[in-house]
């Protein structure tokens, strides 16, 4: 049998990047999709896409409520098999919302709450891997934001958002880029909209590529070039609020 060995940065360029963004209501999350500037596809688990109702290169595919897993497995298979290349990004939005769906339906399953956790958390885990491990294909996931304070500590930590503890400890440890989406005053008190690939006081981020400012524009193609290396000519996009 043959063995194959890539180079780290061929490995990286081909399976291309995987994100978390995390954010809170209104911050642009999903308008952060139409910077993708690439045919994308948007995996929509909340029903918010007039944010991006002119953005041509998107594809939406809707999720409900009922067997919300279900219903997308499909399109993962599509992807996995598909060899055209037709989706070069695919977005998730938001991941907290479809874990939330997919709790609901296990409490109908379980009359143990902790048991119904449990098993969200036991579908949610490999299906965020699944998705996270499509190569030649660049995968962000939304998040809604939480923040939890440490009553010993006295401190409050800034992270992805999803119920139950399993899960939500999981989640950044399952990306290699954790960019929480946020908003800042600049010297002038204008806001502005920013990418955080660095963590502290409290917020969880982190750059496994090293290639990240502490601070970026909001623009995912952009991000993907300078992570992979290639030299990019996109002007960050401006991400508005819906």
């Amino acid at each position: 049998m043959a063995i194959n060995f890539q180079n780290v940065a061929d490995k990286v360029t081909d399976q291309g990047v995987k994100i978390l963004v995390p954010g809170d209501p209104g911050v642009g999350k999903t308008v952060l999709a139409s910077t993708t500037n690439e045919p994308t596809l948007l995996i929509d688990a909340e029903a918010g896409t007039m944010s991006i109702r002119n953005a041509k290169h998107i594809k939406v595919f809707s999720v409900t409520s009922d067997e919300p897993l279900a219903q997308i497995f499909p399109v993962l298979e599509y992807l996995r098999s598909n060899n055209d290349q037709k989706f070069k990004w695919v977005v998730i939005d938001s991941i907290s919302e479809l874990a939330e769906m997919v709790l609901t339906q296990e409490k109908t399953n379980f009359k143990n709450g902790m048991k119904a956790y449990g098993e969200m958390a036991d579908k949610m885990i490999p299906f965020c891997k699944a998705f996270r491990d499509l190569e030649g294909m660049n995968v962000v996931m939304t998040a809604k934001l939480k923040d939890e304070k440490d009553p010993e500590a006295g401190t409050i930590e800034h992270r992805a958002s999803a119920p139950g503890k399993q899960l939500s400890a999981q989640l950044p440890y399952l990306f290699d880029l954790v960019l929480p989406l946020r908003i800042i005053k600049n010297p002038d008190g204008e806001t502005e909209r920013w990418l955080m690939c660095e963590g502290d006081q409290g917020w969880i981020a982190k750059d496994r590529s090293g290639k990240l400012d502490k601070w970026e524009e909001p623009n995912l193609a952009a991000i993907r070039d300078k992570v992979v290396g290639k030299p990019t000519n996109t002007k960050p996009a401006v991400v508005k609020a819906a």
